[in-house]
């Protein structure tokens, strides 16, 4: 496939609809599908896209400015990820629609990484969080949080029981979240286990994907300019990531290791790839091979063994822009 392929981008960008997919090319830099317009089933799509339940739609007035009010929700638990976290918690501005995506281990950190997220605003984006809506799960009303959002002169927002259409852009910002989770780990060929790497670049993913609802992509909203999106690869893909000189065994040795992509590090802009020392690679180095057949590749013929490797989940939330 080359590079302008639908095929190709469809998959990078984690099974977007034909719709949403020709979208891209004026909302986004960095790629052309000139030349390319033919779209064939997706057996990815049929099997991880199955209709669910739809969450019934209340209007939600977008705010005037960022961080207005964000609404937030958690998803779990999943069986341990690679890092031991079992839930992911998902904050959406409503403004722009940008998402971050923090795994948890357990519910209870949830408190200390909303402290920390509003200080990344504040940092960054010069303003103060001054709505939050979640459901009424108690790591949302615990006294301790409660008092910190007095403290911060926050108002929270909570939905009734039983009906998540009152927190309906969390709920739906996850399902779509989760089916491009889904798209990924079946695209790879990869279990489970890898859930929280999936779900961290289906983040990354969403953030710079065309929004009907906005009608232009969250990071443009955000961040005021097009994203580039020419650094996706397709998830699960594998590359020949470059050695540094520090890390060779010795001279005349391979210089380069064949390894998994398993997303993008947004602090160093660098890609993520799965090491057989229960690492995760982060390099800029690497020649990737999208194409190639799934069903014929083994990692054993370079000593990798990806099944048995226990990776750390990121620690910072996806996405930083």
């Amino acid at each position: 496939m080359h590079s302008r392929c639908i095929h190709k981008w469809h998959r990078r960008l984690g099974h977007p609809s034909f719709r949403v997919l020709n979208k891209m090319p004026e909302f986004t830099k960095g790629l052309d599908l000139k030349g390319c317009k033919v779209f064939l089933d997706c057996a990815v799509c049929k099997k991880s896209k199955s209709k669910a339940a739809s969450i019934p739609k209340q209007a939600t007035r977008l705010s005037t400015r960022m961080f207005d009010l964000v609404h937030t929700d958690i998803v779990g638990p999943f069986a341990p990820s690679f890092g031991g976290s079992r839930y992911f918690l998902t904050i959406v501005d409503n403004h722009s629609r940008f998402g971050y995506v923090y795994l948890l281990k357990e519910k209870s950190e949830t408190f200390q990484i909303f402290k920390d997220f509003a200080s990344l605003v504040f940092n960054q984006h010069g303003v103060n969080i001054a709505r939050i809506q979640s459901d009424r799960g108690g790591e949302f009303m615990s006294q301790q949080f409660q008092d910190w959002m007095r403290k911060k002169g926050i108002k929270h927002q909570t939905s009734a029981p039983y009906t998540p259409a009152q927190n309906g852009v969390a709920e739906r910002r996850n399902g779509v979240l989760q089916s491009t989770m889904r798209c990924l780990l079946d695209d790879a060929k990869l279990d489970m286990k890898y859930w929280g790497e999936a779900i961290m670049y289906a983040n990354h993913i969403v953030n710079r994907t065309w929004s009907s609802v906005i009608d232009q992509t969250p990071y443009f909203m955000l961040y005021g300019h097009k994203p580039d999106i020419s650094h996706l690869q397709t998830f699960g893909s594998y590359a020949m990531v470059n050695i540094p000189k520090q890390r060779r065994d010795q001279k005349g040795g391979p210089i380069a290791k064949r390894l998994r992509f398993v997303g993008i590090d947004t602090a160093s802009k660098c890609s993520r790839f799965i090491e057989s020392s229960h690492k995760v690679v982060l390099s800029r180095s690497a020649v990737f091979e999208e194409d190639a057949d799934w069903s014929r590749i083994h990692s054993n013929d370079t000593g990798v063994y990806f099944s048995k490797d226990i990776v750390p989940d990121d620690a910072q939330p996806d996405d930083h822009g």
